[in-house]
């Protein structure tokens, strides 16, 4: 499985386009951060990186069509409260 991250700086953030390559085809998602989620870490993390590792800590708990089509990053921690502490363990790697 192959997930591309494309990004547009904003003013308060990011806006992201992320594609999921698998033997089925393609899916695109629409994601949002902003620059408070991403110092939450206290280190200077590529916010690109910081999308990838949360789309890998999706796809480990449901299949990439369950994943909303447009979301905020933070609305990750409302169905799976674990994911800021595990999303600060996988930017370790």
């Amino acid at each position: 499985m192959d997930i591309q991250v494309k990004t547009r700086p904003t003013n308060l953030g990011w806006h992201f386009s992320v594609t999921i390559n698998d033997a089925a085809g393609p899916s695109f998602y629409k994601v949002t951060m902003d620059k408070d989620f991403l110092t939450r870490f206290g280190a200077d993390y590529k916010p690109e990186k910081v999308v990838e590792k949360s789309f890998e800590f999706l796809l480990e708990r449901e299949p990439k069509e369950a994943i909303l089509a447009e979301f905020d990053i933070v609305d990750i921690s409302h169905y799976y409260p674990e994911f800021v502490s595990e999303l600060g363990k996988r930017m370790l790697y």
